[in-house]
């Protein structure tokens, strides 16, 4: 299994698909947004930039998780 920070999630042979950073951004900015109405555009700002700090601390215990 490839654990690379920076291997792609869903690839075919037409792209590279999504990567793996982006997918886990995404499914946690989806968990936060959850509970979230009415947001600010800086809120929304520091969602985005706490999305992806939760990502990249996802991959890094998926790579030590060795």
């Amino acid at each position: 299994m490839d654990k690379s920070i920076t291997s792609q999630a869903f690839p075919n042979e037409y792209n590279y698909g999504i990567s793996k950073r982006d997918y886990f951004a995404a499914h946690a900015m989806q968990g936060m947004l959850a509970a979230c109405v009415g947001w600010t555009e800086q809120e929304q700002k520091r969602l985005a930039k706490c999305s992806y700090m939760m990502a990249d601390q996802m991959l890094i215990e998926r790579e030590s998780d060795e």
